[in-house]
């Protein structure tokens, strides 16, 4: 069928809804952000998905120098309606041990395929561990993050808050544990992706440094058997992997973080004769491409894969029973989190709204089944048990 239809990029995003092309779902929350698209990646993707519905898919253009029309001027045209919808045509691998990559994913791993190509060019040392690759990267520097003025956010957005214990030095430690996660996320992810696409060749190697300060490559087994005894001995301790590697990390170790370094660093040295373990990701090859990728894409892309990311860990945490659910961090995870990346200056649109406007509800919750959950254990003082679960 014939019929040419012109649309705004709103226009075509509720027109793509309203067929049930389900991806223009997660598109129109980019549309929201900022009530318009400000890069050219986001409306290839809503071409992609007219693509879907229309033969012919294409942009105005200005008819005095045939460039195509931008911003609110920018306008969608397509002809030929088609029978039925096509699946949208999809460039993604498929990954045996998840979910495919997302559009953002894939945007993120062409960015690191253009440094990876420049530093083949420039001559660089091509081995690192993944903390080395994010440097290498120049990816979001953790430790440069203005802390003292997140807390004092945290404690601003819950000024209105009926709960008497908020931890602002806990929640801006998680969310810089998440971004750090996510760092080290998105280079195993874009180097699993440019390898299955053999855009790149790597080799992951298990390192120790023995007590002279050599490294030495160990095979998976022999590395496995000593990540098993240091984990071993942090439950001994009270401690987990997280709170060690945080700790490696910080500038600030109390006594008790320094004592569990300690142990841990005379665990190694006794047993198995090394300082420290780690991993490292050599790259042998990068094809080189033409490969164009600014960095407010890749910064758009980073944050928003960060807030899907943080939207389904708080959903993955709604899911429990609500009787378990006495973790104040966890509880407001989510919105939390989007304030803290609010104030840095990145768009966060609706979501932030949306779970505000939960907050009441979820601090109601939170206190019932916390008082639950003291009335089970019978526990005698109810802050310090708190403290215990935080």
């Amino acid at each position: 069928m014939s019929l040419v239809k012109v649309m705004t990029d709103l226009e075509a995003l509720e027109h793509c809804i309203e067929k049930g092309v389900e991806e223009a779902n997660s598109l129109i929350i980019t549309y929201n952000r900022r009530g318009r698209f400000d890069n050219m990646k986001s409306v290839a993707s809503l071409q992609k998905l007219l693509e879907m519905l229309y033969e012919e898919v294409d942009l105005l253009t200005n008819p005095k120098n045939g460039k195509y029309l931008t911003g609110k001027n920018r306008r969608h045209v397509v002809n030929k309606i088609r029978d039925k919808a096509i699946p949208k045509e999809d460039r993604r691998k498929d990954n045996k041990t998840g979910q495919p990559p997302t559009e953002d994913q894939l945007l993120m791993s062409e960015f690191i395929h253009g440094k990876l190509i420049f530093m083949v060019e420039s001559g660089k040392h091509m081995e690192h561990s993944l903390n080395g690759w994010v440097s290498q990267f120049d990816l979001l520097d953790i430790e440069s993050l203005p802390i003292q003025k997140l807390e004092e956010r945290i404690e601003e957005a819950h000024k209105t808050t009926d709960f008497y214990l908020i931890k602002p030095k806990e929640i801006v430690r998680i969310f810089k544990d998440a971004l750090y996660n996510m760092n080290i996320s998105l280079i195993e992810k874009s180097f699993n992706i440019l390898n299955k696409c053999e855009k790149i060749k790597y080799a992951k190697n298990y390192n120790i440094v023995d007590l002279k300060g050599q490294r030495l490559i160990v095979d998976k087994y022999y590395y496995d058997k000593i990540v098993l005894a240091r984990m071993n001995l942090l439950k001994d301790l009270g401690s987990s992997i997280n709170e060690y590697n945080f700790a490696l990390r910080s500038n600030k170790k109390s006594a008790r973080i320094r004592s569990i370094v300690d142990s841990v660093s005379e665990m190694l040295a006794s047993n198995f004769e090394c300082k420290f373990i780690y991993q490292s990701y050599a790259v042998i090859s990068v094809e080189a491409q033409n490969v164009c990728i600014e960095k407010e894409s890749f910064d758009e892309s980073f944050w928003n894969d960060f807030i899907r990311r943080t939207d389904r860990r708080q959903r993955l945490y709604d899911s429990k029973p609500i009787k378990e659910q006495t973790w104040f961090w966890r509880k407001l995870y989510a919105f939390n989190t989007l304030s803290l990346i609010e104030y840095m200056g990145f768009e966060v649109g609706d979501l932030l709204v949306h779970y505000e406007l939960e907050n009441k509800q979820r601090v109601n919750e939170l206190s019932l089944s916390f008082e639950k959950w003291l009335e089970e254990n019978n526990s005698l003082n109810k802050l310090e048990v708190f403290k215990n679960t935080t």
